[in-house]
Formats: structure tokens, sequence, C-alpha cells
């Protein structure tokens, strides 16, 4: 049986990538990175020298709603979620002083959605890391990646997905498939492609 991937070896017009921000950061500092393919995010995962290093990230869906999240160790251990959990956890959490914030610190993010299910995403996602208030150091190091499939070729992904799931597919494509955000499907009279 086909998983939720199951069909990505035989398709065209994607690849993994990985998206990756590092920085020592100050207070009220903080490093951005954007990345603007379409795709599955399929895992978030953040290392920090502080228990407050942070990690925020704006993404969309199809209609362009923004959506924001973010998490540092502290938070996931304030959660307890120290077990393998669907929605993250915290993999290690070593805070020698209790009264400093200073440590070695790595936690999964699954804002990818449970248990190996992915987020879909549009452009443009933003990701930012920052050093909390909270923080009893001037500065820490802050490490954070986004494993993602990335559609690099729309009309390569849209063709080859219509081929192996049905070998006389119309390889046409309405050029409201390729856009991004809501478009109405069908009313276009274009189509990318030849019919097969």
């Amino acid at each position: 049986m086909l998983g939720q991937f199951g069909l990505l070896p035989l398709l065209k017009g994607w690849e993994y990538k990985n998206h990756v921000i590092s920085r020592t950061i100050s207070h009220g500092q903080f490093e951005e990175l954007s990345f603007s393919e379409m795709g599955w995010i399929l895992q978030v995962a953040v290392v920090s020298s502080d228990c407050y290093g942070t990690l925020g990230m704006t993404w969309q869906g199809a209609d362009l709603e923004s959506h924001y999240g973010e998490a540092n160790a502290e938070v996931v251990n304030l959660y307890g979620a120290f077990m393998p959990d669907p929605a993250g956890y915290l993999v290690k959490y070593f805070r020698p002083n209790p009264y400093s914030t200073a440590g070695y610190y790595f936690f999964a993010w699954n804002l990818t959605g449970y248990y190996g299910a992915s987020w879909p995403y549009v452009p443009t996602v933003r990701a930012r890391i920052s050093l909390d208030d909270r923080s009893t150091q001037l500065e820490a190091e802050v490490y954070a990646y986004a494993a993602t499939i990335a559609i690099t070729d729309k009309e390569a992904f849209l063709k080859s997905l219509r081929l192996a799931l049905e070998s006389k597919a119309d390889l046409g494509i309405d050029r409201a498939l390729l856009s991004v955000g809501p478009a109405e499907l069908g009313k276009s009279e274009k189509k990318v492609g030849i019919s097969k």
C-alpha cells in the first residue's frame, strides 16, 4: 500500500531541500530566512546554547492566510515533551546551573503535522531565530533547520502525477493550478502543455 509520499519516487519536478539559519544572537537581534518554493515541511529542529534560543515561523496555506508559530527549549520543557511526541519533543535539555539559561538544548518541532505527516506550504515561509529576553546570557548560539520536499517544477510535477495515476491522462494544465494563492479553476481557456 502506498503511503502519503509513496508516488514521489515516480514523479518529476521535486527535490529534498534543507533551509538553515545559524548565528550567535544577542538580545534584540534576530536572523531571518525565507524560502519561496512550495511543497511540504517534513521537520523543523533547533539546537541552541540557551534554553531561550527561539525559532519563530510564518507560513501560508493555499488561500495565502498567514500562520505563525514560535518555540524554544524552555517552552517544550514546560510542556513536558521529553519523549517522542507527535507535536515535537525535547531531544536534549542540559542546564547545569538552574540560575543560568546557558547549556545545551535540542528540540524537534513537528510543526510538520504529527508523526510523519507533513504540512504543505506555499511561498513565502519566513523563519526567524532570536534570543528571548528571559535569557540570562548576553548572547547565544542558535541553529535551526527545516527539511522540506520542494516542488521545483510545477508543470513536470503535475504532468508526472497525472501520468502515474492514469496513463491516458490529459497533460494540459490549467494555468490556475500554476499560480500561488486563490484562483478560479477551469475558467482559463489557455492550458500549458499538450493533451495526450
